[in-house]
């Protein structure tokens, strides 16, 4: 590997890291129609459709992920609803609250989203040798771990 990286210091290393990880994620996001477009949905939108794909959430479960205020999460649900991605109901437990979950449709369209992310890592794979692909996913593996342990899941 002809590209220079320095060996052990650790800044260097993750300012290297950084600068490595937005270039890959500007090539495979910002071409011309790469299949996201047609999606018709906002980042916020994304990251709501995401976050529900484990299951049904409170309103304020969704503020509080979104990180803003009850009014911002509820337009964002408005408009998802109005796409027929979202479905809003009475949360069961407590007739007070709204609970958010995904319409039928709002579960094809991550899945479209999904399948367009592992379409462009499949691309990715298939300019590497087998050997190099065995080493990206030994370091994928390593970061996957770091980023359970920094950042844990519910």
């Amino acid at each position: 590997m002809s590209e220079y990286f320095p060996a052990d210091d650790r800044c260097q290393l993750t300012e290297r890291l950084i600068e490595l990880i937005e270039q890959i994620n500007h090539a495979m996001h910002c071409t011309p129609s790469d299949g996201w477009d047609g999606l018709d949905l906002t980042f916020q939108q994304m990251r709501v459709l995401a976050y529900l794909i484990e299951g049904q959430q409170r309103m304020g479960n969704i503020a509080s992920y979104m990180g803003c205020i009850m009014s911002s999460a509820t337009s964002i649900i408005d408009r998802l609803v109005d796409k027929d991605l979202v479905l809003r109901s009475v949360d069961p437990d407590d007739r007070r609250a709204v609970i958010c979950g995904l319409t039928d449709t709002g579960r094809q369209t991550m899945e479209q989203f999904w399948s367009i992310g592992r379409g462009k890592i499949t691309q990715l794979a298939e300019q590497l040798e087998t050997s190099e692909l065995k080493e990206v996913v030994r370091a994928a593996i390593l970061m996957n771990q770091a980023a359970r342990q920094v950042f844990p899941v519910d």
